[in-house]
């Protein structure tokens, strides 16, 4: 991980506000900032900085100038290279990883809840979003309205479904840019 995801890490989690429906680690906000990226209108940095954390009275009050700016230098330098990286037709969305049973096990939860929270930001447009593009995101993505039975129909979901449901975000990121008329991947040019 390079160093600037593990200061955007560290000050997510030092500064999230309980209180607040924040973005909570860097991988919620590489989800976060792919939906900022899909977004119908483009959205700037005076309404995203806020919005990642649950708005503008959540905010942080930063120890000093120097740590807020390099929170929002590491924040903007991210952001940029999703918008990127997508522009160029790649998407490697950032899951985290974890351990069960003895063997590594890839967890996009954090991310899809943090493409969640970037769709509030698309307004009206997130009821225009195609539902069968975002089922491999909402299954992953906790139902705050009833978790034990979202949690149930995870754990009865066979691992097979599982495993495609997840290989599928990147591909609903996609179609999400290309419902709402986003520029096309550019094939890469071909050097004379």
């Amino acid at each position: 991980m390079p160093d600037s995801y593990e200061r955007l890490d560290a000050a997510l989690q030092h500064y999230a506000n309980d209180e607040a429906a924040c973005v909570l680690g860097v991988s919620e906000l590489d989800g976060f900032f792919h939906a900022v990226a899909c977004a119908p209108e483009p959205v700037p940095s005076a309404v995203w900085l806020p919005a990642l954390w649950g708005g503008e009275e959540y905010v942080p009050v930063w120890r000093n100038e120097q740590e807020a700016q390099a929170f929002r230098a590491d924040a903007l330098a991210h952001h940029a290279t999703v918008e990127k990286a997508l522009a160029r037709g790649e998407c490697a969305p950032l899951f985290l990883e974890g351990e069960e049973n003895g063997q590594l096990q890839v967890i996009p939860d954090a991310w899809c809840e943090g493409f969640l929270l970037g769709m509030e930001l698309w307004g009206d447009a997130a009821s225009t979003a195609p539902e069968e593009l975002l089922e491999p995101i909402l299954f992953f993505a906790v139902d705050l309205d009833d978790p034990d039975a979202h949690e149930q129909m995870r754990a009865a979901t066979p691992a097979e479904e599982v495993e495609l449901l997840q290989e599928l975000i990147p591909q609903s990121v996609f179609g999400l840019r290309e419902h709402f008329g986003l520029n096309k991947p550019q094939a890469p040019r071909r050097k004379p």
